[in-house]
């Protein structure tokens, strides 16, 4: 039940208090994140100190500009970067896995909205191994689905608070800045008591090693 992550329902756009971490969406605009041809990353900072334990987000499937029909196949995998000096750096945790069955995903779940070309908006949740996250902190997730039945996922666009977001192209191994948020909204248990984590490696801005994808 996406109600157990705290997710708005598909008729309340409006974020929930439960969420640490929202960005309501705009149905304006989608980028393609399907793997083999771009993954798209989005930063976020989370308000306190806990462990994320679930996502929602939402998205559209198109081809060639036109919205495509999947007939319900989805293999989505969703990843966390730390911050490499306003990129994606090391990997924190993940890949979290649909088909591997590290993560359980609800959806899609059409929401009655669509996008302006006519492409219906669908919602989806995921729970996952808990993942620990420090208050200030700038964190990247990136969520991604296969390609199937020559349909692309397309990750919606959100009014978000960064307005800043990396679009990896997976097959050259190049990066693009895209001008926006995307919409997804974690779900974050407080903890209690104090966590550490080693600093991950290449933590040094001076000496950043770029992110490289394997195709």
């Amino acid at each position: 039940d996406p109600a157990q992550l705290g997710c708005p329902s598909p008729a309340q756009p409006s974020p929930s208090e439960a969420l640490e971490t929202c960005n309501a969406r705009d149905h304006w605009d989608a980028q393609n994140s399907t793997r083999g041809q771009f993954v798209v990353a989005d930063e976020f900072v989370p308000d306190a100190d806990g462990d994320l334990s679930g996502v929602c987000w939402w998205g559209t499937y198109l081809r060639d500009g036109e919205e495509c029909d999947r007939t319900l196949v989805d293999f989505f995998e969703i990843t966390y970067y730390a911050d490499d000096c306003g990129a994606p750096g090391p990997i924190i945790a993940g890949p979290f896995s649909q088909e591997d069955v590290t993560m359980e995903v609800i959806g899609p779940i059409e929401t009655y909205e669509s996008f302006p070309n006519g492409a219906f908006e669908y919602q989806y949740s995921a729970q996952h191994d808990l993942v620990p996250v420090f208050a200030g902190e700038v964190y990247w997730i990136a969520i991604t689905n296969s390609y199937y039945n020559n349909c692309a996922w397309y990750w919606g666009t959100a009014l978000g608070p960064g307005g800043h977001s990396i679009q990896l192209d997976d097959a050259e191994h190049t990066s693009a800045v895209v001008r926006s948020d995307f919409a997804f909204c974690s779900h974050i248990v407080e903890r209690n008591g104090p966590v550490c984590l080693a600093p991950p490696d290449n933590d040094d801005c001076a000496d950043a090693v770029p992110l490289t994808i394997d195709g």
